[in-house]
Formats: C-alpha cells, sequence, structure tokens
C-alpha cells in the first residue's frame, strides 16, 4: 500500500475513499460480538477503535484501514512491520518499546503533535529524511487530518 507505479497515484487517491468505505463494512461485520465462544478472550472486553471512535475520527478509523499494513493501535498489540501506534498522539517520536525505528527519526527529537504528524503523514520522507516509512503520505488535507483525529481519539491516560 505504501508503493504505487509511476502515474497511478491520482488513481489510487481519487478510488481510496470508495475502497475505504467498502473495507469498512466489511470488517466491521468481522467485529460483531461473538457471543460466549469469545468470553475468555482477553480482547473480548475491548471494543476495537475503528467502532468506538466518532465524527471526524470516525472518517479517519475508517481511512487507517490502510496504515494497518503496517501497524497496529490497539493498547498492547504487538508491532508490525511498523510500531504500534497506541498513544502515538502526544509522544516523542521513536519511543515506542520494542521498535527499531530509524536513526532519523530517533535523532529527530520531535513529539508527535498535531503539526508534526500532519507534516510527517503528508510526506514522511521529505519530514523524516531515511525513515523506513515508505508510504508516499496522505495528500488530502482533510483525510490527513481526519487520520490524526484518529490517532488522538485512540490514547490510554499517561501516568
Amino acid at each position: 500500500m505504501g508503493c504505487s507505479a509511476e502515474g497511478t497515484t491520482n488513481v489510487r487517491h481519487q478510488a481510496w475513499p470508495a475502497l475505504a468505505t467498502t473495507l469498512a463494512f466489511g470488517v466491521s461485520a468481522c467485529n460483531a460480538p461473538a457471543g460466549d465462544a469469545d468470553q475468555g478472550s482477553p480482547r473480548s472486553a475491548e471494543r476495537p477503535a475503528a467502532v468506538t471512535a466518532s465524527g471526524p475520527a470516525k472518517i479517519g478509523a475508517t481511512l487507517f484501514l490502510q496504515c494497518r499494513a503496517c501497524h497496529t493501535i490497539g493498547d498492547g498489540d504487538a508491532n508490525g512491520i511498523g510500531p504500534n501506534l497506541h498513544n502515538v498522539f502526544g509522544a516523542k517520536a521513536a519511543s515506542h518499546a520494542g521498535y527499531d525505528y530509524s536513526k532519523g527519526l530517533k535523532s529527530s527529537g520531535m513529539i508527535w503533535s498535531r503539526a508534526n504528524l500532519d507534516a510527517f503523514l503528508q510526506a514522511p520522507s521529505a519530514k523524516v529524511p531515511g525513515t523506513k516509512m515508505t508510504f508516499q503520505g496522505i495528500v488530502d488535507d482533510k483525510q490527513r487530518a481526519a487520520v490524526i483525529d484518529y490517532l488522538a481519539s485512540v490514547q490510554t491516560e499517561r501516568p
């Protein structure tokens, strides 16, 4: 999802909202309660973040589906190809335990504020040269803002 053939970027961005909506309906069907069979699962008590988000964050949750190719978002979920993004909003960049971040991100000293997330998600390699994130970025300002709203909504209070 972070790769595209030369000249296909515009088509990909135009088709994405319809694809994201279709995927959201499919994923929501998977999130339905499983009944007594799932009661022992540690995940059974937590509602998926995409279901509990509202307003712009709900739109961001749908758009975040593309990010799930590399990132996890649930509290305590293991890192994927990229780090888990639970509690990323307001955190120091490159601070999630157990993930091997790029030298550029480690030395950036950034805090994941709305402004820094916006710049990074618009063009990751421009904001942090040498980043491991190969995703080209979210060009649309409103979609990028919705993803940031979603990331801000998926927080656990910090001590």
